[in-house]
């Protein structure tokens, strides 16, 4: 099974404390349903146990008996898929929407225990998040820009302001952030998912950060030897040309320390010399015999 499956299943195991936030969590599921109208109201999912979430609040709320269809996908995947009746409908969508607007009241999310239970009725309804290996996300989808605005800005208030898109005709509101996707999971009740997210967030860290020293690293050593070997090629080209004399006793001691240390970074190349000089004044000598080679060479 997926890990957005997982999570679907660890928050379906969660009892709402009361009936407050048994209602927040049903108008959740409610709202952002497959189908949500006034006189049709169709809930899918291919979680068995979040059918049961949804057929229990309907049942205990409405005295309704929503016995979910079975439908085969195939290679062992269902879908569960509710259907209230028109009258079912009816009583449900008023209950939430009695002025026929549907938007997120107020009234059914006041609480810190309300919102969370609305979030995670919505999750449960048509939520997705990415397993933590891959790309950090969570998304919502809706069939309406209105109400994926309403549930966006309500999510604002809560974490940041999530993105907002249109994916295969559905409106979709998303995270990218690995720290949010596991503050999600955490708030809706899904605690071990979200441990999963911010251990393997933490991991990347460590492992990005080893790259970077080792990129670093490799890219210093590569500096080291592209100006090694063109210090050591002004050298033997002063020498083959009889020019090497012309320098200072100083640089041609350090001449000298290099062709024997073609190796030695600078820092251990500047501690041989007699007496011994910092590592930029042994770059600034270097340097200084490399120029003078290039302005021989072009008088030549």
């Amino acid at each position: 099974m997926s890990f957005s499956y997982d999570v679907k299943n660890t928050i379906s195991t969660l009892f709402p404390d009361g009936k407050a936030e048994a209602d927040s969590e049903l108008m959740g599921m409610v709202m952002y349903a497959k189908k949500a109208s006034r006189d049709s109201i169709i809930f899918a999912t291919d979680v068995a146990s979040v059918s049961d979430v949804f057929s229990g609040l309907i049942l205990a709320t409405f005295d309704i008996s929503a016995v979910p269809q079975i439908i085969s996908m195939g290679e062992e995947k269902y879908q569960y898929k509710t259907l209230l009746s028109p009258d079912e409908s009816r009583m449900v969508f008023n209950y939430f929407w009695h002025d026929g607007n549907m938007r997120i009241r107020p009234s059914m999310v006041k609480s810190d225990k309300q919102k969370s239970a609305f979030v995670r009725g919505a999750f449960m309804s048509c939520g997705y998040v990415n397993p933590p290996e891959k790309n950090y996300s969570i998304e919502f989808r809706f069939d309406n820009a209105d109400i994926a605005v309403d549930f966006a800005t309500f999510m604002a208030d809560l974490f940041e302001m999530p993105k907002l898109t249109v994916r295969k005709g559905d409106q979709v509101a998303y995270y990218r952030s690995g720290n949010i996707v596991g503050d999600i999971l955490s708030y809706i009740g899904a605690k071990s998912e979200a441990f999963a997210v911010m251990n393997t967030q933490a991991y990347k860290s460590i492992r990005n950060e080893q790259n970077r020293q080792t990129n670093f690293e490799v890219a210093n050593i590569s500096k080291q030897t592209s100006s090694s070997i063109e210090q050591i090629e002004a050298i033997e080209w002063l020498i083959k040309n009889k020019k090497f004399n012309k320098l200072s006793p100083q640089l041609r001691m350090t001449s000298k320390l290099r062709l024997n240390n073609s190796d030695l970074p600078l820092s251990e190349l500047a501690s041989l010399e007699t007496p011994p000089v910092s590592k930029s004044q042994e770059s600034k000598r270097l340097k200084q015999i490399v120029e003078f080679r290039k302005i021989i060479e072009t008088k030549q």
